[in-house]
């Protein structure tokens, strides 16, 4: 992956953030810190490689390697979260 592409899953990333206002705000907080630092994105540029050779259009293997990050970074909060 270029740095060009980077930028755009990056981008891309950021489209639909901060997370949504009726969040229970410390979880909200929690989200938005995970998610406004997108990291490596290694997961994101597996599945984008892995689209794009099944010939999917750009923009479907981007929404699908975005979403597989949504998922996996705020999963990595949980193990960190206190119990209540």
């Amino acid at each position: 992956m270029n740095e060009w592409q980077r930028r755009k899953l990056e981008r891309a990333f950021t489209d639909f953030l901060p997370a949504p206002p009726n969040l229970e705000p410390q979880l909200k907080h929690a989200l938005d810190r995970v998610l406004d630092n997108p990291g490596s994105l290694v997961l994101p540029k597996i599945a984008l490689a892995i689209d794009f050779g099944y010939g999917l259009p750009e923009t479907a293997a981007t929404d699908i390697a975005v979403g597989l990050e949504y998922f996996h970074a705020p999963s990595l909060l949980f193990e960190d979260l206190p119990s209540r």
